[in-house]
């Protein structure tokens, strides 16, 4: 029987949908709402590849989350190449991955947690000194649900009652 549950277990770790490389930085951006946002961003001084993971929390189900990324090369002897933006957690099923443009849009998320992973690499080009690196927003927008005011209310109950009177003066 035990055998039997660990090929199962095995079997369903085998089956799931390959994840981005390990992180070699992490970062959370807290929780955010329908409507919200949050700066992210990193810079490095020498040549390697990075995959930074930026944890959230989505408080209420917006309809999209939209992120932007500038990158910013003040060293003549480093280059800097985003690769690619990932998105997994929440109610995804597996995880969307973007190719380097300026901005990525994700729609249909519900609250819950999710990681956005950065990746890239800084290349050496042995020349000058600095720094390089990468700034971006990670936005939400949501529908909002109308409430209706009180005024609203109060209008429709009485052509409400309007209505009711009036049939009811009609039928006697």
């Amino acid at each position: 029987m035990k055998l039997k549950s660990l090929a199962l277990a095995l079997a369903l770790c085998a089956g799931a949908p390959a994840m981005a490389a390990t992180c070699t930085s992490s970062f959370s951006l807290g929780t955010l709402g329908p409507s919200s946002g949050s700066f992210f961003g990193n810079d490095f001084n020498s040549a390697q590849s990075f995959n930074d993971c930026y944890t959230f929390t989505l408080s209420q189900a917006p309809t999209s989350a939209t992120t932007t990324t500038i990158e910013w090369d003040w060293s003549s002897r480093l280059n800097i190449d985003l690769t690619s933006v990932t998105l997994s957690g929440g109610n995804l099923v597996s995880y969307i991955n973007n190719l380097w443009s300026e901005s990525w849009t994700f729609t249909g998320l519900t609250a819950g947690d999710y990681m956005l992973e950065v990746s890239g690499n800084v290349t050496d080009t042995h020349s000058g000194y600095g720094g390089v690196g990468y700034i971006g927003m990670l936005t939400t927008s949501g529908v909002v649900t109308p409430v209706p005011e009180p005024q609203t209310l109060a209008m429709l109950a009485l052509g409400l009652g309007a209505v009711v009177w009036g049939g009811r003066r009609k039928s006697s």
